[in-house]
């Protein structure tokens, strides 16, 4: 079905994209790949993407509609800036053909993300549920042990933080 090739081909592109790089620093010692969680805050308008999909909703007083299993399935979520720090501390201490989970190990499921954007927005919408698409995984969570060993990395942001700072940059117009 196409959603079963929707999620392959984004998950084996990125494969096929890392392993490239990965074959390119065996003659050029400057590849380090990076595989990101979530990534939100300020600037990201994309309202395909859970949390400004979330916060514009609230903010308007619109329904939200999420898969079935909302309540099930975690994700954890990294804020920009973290993202932006790790990235930089990845080209500074990582060495060629290192491969680093940048991530947070704050892992909510689908639903309290919802209810903690809207408690955050101060509002309360409907919520309504659709099929889960096939293929979509119960829990994502990145392994972030080897960026905290051997960069130091560790999120700063508290995911209620960046769910605030994302709602500022929102509420003031972005």
């Amino acid at each position: 079905s196409p959603d079963v090739t929707t999620r392959w081909s984004y998950a084996v592109g990125k494969l096929a994209a890392e392993h490239l790089a990965l074959a390119y620093s065996r003659w050029f010692d400057v590849v380090v790949c990076l595989r990101y969680a979530n990534i939100y805050g300020p600037r990201d308008i994309g309202e395909e993407h859970i949390i400004p999909y979330t916060i514009h909703n609230s903010l308007r007083g619109d329904p939200i509609t999420l898969h079935r299993g909302a309540d099930r399935r975690k994700r954890t979520f990294l804020h920009v800036d973290d993202c932006a720090r790790g990235t930089q501390m990845a080209l500074e201490k990582g060495e060629n053909g290192m491969i680093f989970n940048l991530g947070s190990d704050e892992e909510v499921t689908v639903l309290e993300l919802v209810n903690r954007i809207m408690e955050i927005c101060g509002a309360r919408v409907d919520i309504s549920y659709d099929a889960k698409p096939v293929g979509d995984p119960t829990r994502r969570l990145l392994d972030v042990s080897k960026a905290e060993r051997v960069l130091g990395f560790r999120p700063e942001i508290a995911l209620d933080q960046g769910l605030r700072s994302t709602l500022d940059w929102i509420r003031n117009g972005q």
